[in-house]
């Protein structure tokens, strides 16, 4: 959990954007705050779509259980925080 200063549900990682826009409206109609983002990986672009934000592990691991209910493989993923201007 090093480095990890918010929790965040993964969702999906999709190399083309119309399917990581899908997951993100499927998610929202559900009552999922959701959104993607884009991250560099050896070269290539993917969208990650990710939901909610909790301040603990704990926190965030109530809720993995209800996605895992309807989206399996729903993982926690710690995300850093945009460094703050001093």
């Amino acid at each position: 959990y090093f480095g990890g200063r918010t929790w965040r549900m993964q969702f999906g990682a999709f190399a083309n954007l119309n399917g990581a826009s899908q997951l993100v409206s499927e998610l929202q109609g559900a009552g999922w705050q959701a959104d993607w983002q884009p991250h560099r990986d050896q070269g290539r672009l993917w969208y990650i779509v990710r939901g909610g934000q909790y301040a603990t592990y704990l926190e965030a691991s109530k809720d993995l259980n209800r996605a895992q209910a309807t989206y399996p493989k729903a993982m926690l993923a710690a995300v850093a925080l945009p460094k703050l201007k001093r």
